[in-house]
């Protein structure tokens, strides 16, 4: 995949290459604003067109010096002015250069070929090597936009050597990676959670773990040995700078590492200069590489790093290998996505958010909005919100009660063999 982006961003002729230009400053985080970039990467792919900033990306307010002081360029043509420039409209759509249409106008459309939607060309063979294609191709798509300048690679390699600089370097190593974000997330689209309930998580990942192993050595160890024990590990990423101390004090037996600049400069009055884009340039990096991942999906930052972790590791797959405490992986403005219950769930009126009666069998279309709840719904860990096709009715239902009904999909004939 990442041959054909490559080859596509990069024309033999940009003057008579088709253009999507794309804007930066969309008033929104950085990882929303990387996931509008991405979502219309995805897009251009469709239409065979190469996808470009407004300027380059000159103008963007997370860098002093733009995009391409971070990443390297994301094409070979220049990106012009979107000034007078028609709207992306279709697939078809003739004027050569056209730009990016807001994603959160209600009255737009969503494209077809948007996330999550996998390319037919390669539907078959990313279904059969991966749990889940959806994240897969995100991460692909973002992996692309986020290769970084040298001067970039240099500053996350430092600081990543000095975060772990008294790691134990032990057999039975096993790191979790912990985000959690407060700032500006709690109350609006977030509850606010104790360590002690991400604690609970990871502590029962590293039990699932410690069996794991206890399995694995079973057979080939001398009864008068003892069993070895996970190394826990830790790796915090947060905005909250009392949340490292916490850990270490309440939870003695975890190695806890983590970016002391980045909660520091997380900061709402500081998070728009480089300093902060760089601090968090290495959580995304470091959380993208950890064994598990404990979270909430509400946050960018969150299902950005877990995207990541589907691409370039070792150990192949990695979908499923985290927890998030309050939403399922939704993406803004993402196609409808269906799932099928393969259980009942009755309303019980024990919660303050509207549950979503519905039996076996039944088709649920899940709502992106979820992230745009009430106050009083953001209690709702583990249920997403959906409209069940049988009803009609739209309510919150328990997420592991439902399965992926199809995987959607549309041509690309940039993957085409």
């Amino acid at each position: 995949m990442q041959a054909r982006i490559h080859a596509l961003q990069n024309p033999t002729n940009c003057s008579s290459a088709r253009l999507l230009v794309c804007e930066l400053n969309w008033d929104c985080g950085f990882a929303i604003e990387l996931h509008v970039v991405a979502y219309y990467l995805q897009v251009a792919a469709a239409s065979n067109r190469t996808l470009v900033l407004h300027k380059n990306g000159a103008e963007w307010r997370y860098a002093s010096r733009g995009w391409e002081s971070i990443f390297l360029p994301i094409s070979s043509c220049n990106g012009p002015s979107t000034t007078g420039l028609e709207f992306w409209n279709r697939i078809e759509q003739p004027a050569r250069v056209v730009r990016c249409p807001s994603l959160w106008l209600k009255e737009a459309t969503i494209p077809a070929h948007a996330p999550k939607v996998l390319p037919t060309e390669l539907a078959s063979a990313l279904v059969a090597a991966h749990g889940d294609p959806h994240v897969f191709v995100v991460g692909q798509l973002k992996h692309y936009l986020m290769q970084m300048q040298p001067s970039t690679k240099a500053v996350l390699a430092q600081a990543e050597k000095e975060i772990f600089a008294g790691a134990n370097r032990v057999k039975h190593a096993y790191m979790v990676g912990l985000h959690i974000r407060r700032s500006d997330k709690v109350g609006t689209e977030s509850s606010y959670y104790p360590v002690e309930e991400y604690m609970r998580w990871i502590d029962y990942r590293f039990r699932v773990k410690q069996r794991q192993l206890d399995r694995a050595t079973a057979s080939v160890q001398s009864t008068h040995q003892p069993p070895p024990e996970i190394h826990r590990q830790l790796y915090v990423a947060t905005d909250d700078p009392t949340v490292v101390e916490e850990l270490r004090s309440k939870y003695p037996n975890y190695e806890v590492y983590s970016n002391s600049i980045g909660s520091a400069t997380a900061q709402l009055t500081t998070r728009y200069s480089d300093a902060s884009l760089l601090a968090l340039l290495v959580d995304i990096h470091v959380l993208s590489t950890v064994d598990y991942l404990v979270c909430t999906f509400s946050s960018g930052v969150s299902r950005t790093a877990y995207e990541l972790m589907q691409v370039g590791h070792a150990d192949g797959d990695k979908s499923g290998r985290y927890h998030s405490l309050d939403f399922g992986y939704v993406l803004p403005r993402q196609q409808d996505q269906e799932v099928v219950a393969v259980e009942a769930h009755h309303i019980t009126g024990d919660y303050r958010f509207p549950e979503l009666e519905m039996e076996a069998g039944d088709t649920i279309v899940v709502d992106w909005n979820m992230m745009r709840v009430q106050p009083e719904h953001l209690e709702s860990a583990g249920w997403n919100r959906g409209t069940n096709r049988r009803t009609g009715i739209l309510g919150f239902f328990p997420r592991h009660k439902v399965l992926e009904k199809a995987w959607r999909t549309a041509s690309f004939p940039l993957f085409a063999t």
